[in-house]
């Protein structure tokens, strides 16, 4: 994860005052900038543009192997985890198997639920604001499947 975003993901819960600060600044360099591209191009100087639907169909692709290397390795760690819990230590007991599986459960409910969607959403996706609810997001879906990954493996090796 890169360093400013588990620093604006802190700073929501923990210093919003200072993120918002940080989130004007940010808008304002993003504006300047879109102000420059449009510069650029009405001079005919700008770099030439990838025809978007081709661009479109990179992204996706790009997308999708991202996460599947994400949720594989999500399942292999919980997986290794669970195996080896289940060979040193004995069965989990009924309360912490139910922690880890309602815990699992929480983050993902948790993630889907606050989910910032449409209502943050920019026609580029750029804000501080995107990048953060996006980290959460994911960070608690990841968290969420390796808590219950973890869960069933260790109770099914254990037992």
């Amino acid at each position: 994860m890169k360093r400013p975003l588990v620093r604006g993901m802190l700073a929501l819960f923990f210093a919003p005052e200072w993120l918002k600060r940080k989130s004007t600044k940010h808008h304002a360099y993003l504006a300047e900038l879109q102000r420059e591209r449009d510069q650029a191009r009405s001079q005919g100087t700008a770099p030439p543009e990838v025809p978007w639907p081709e661009h479109q169909i990179t992204l996706l692709r790009q997308a999708w192997l991202r996460s599947g290397l994400v949720v594989v390795s999500v399942v292999v760690a919980a997986t290794c985890l669970g195996f080896t819990l289940g060979l040193v230590a004995s069965s989990p007991s009924p309360s912490l198997n139910a922690a880890l599986q309602f815990g699992g459960a929480t983050a993902l409910l948790w993630a889907t639920l606050s989910a910032g969607g449409w209502r943050l959403r920019t026609w580029k996706g750029e804000t501080i604001a995107e990048h953060i609810n996006q980290w959460l997001f994911r960070s608690l879906y990841v968290l969420g499947t390796f808590l219950i990954v973890l869960s069933v493996v260790w109770s099914a090796v254990a037992a």
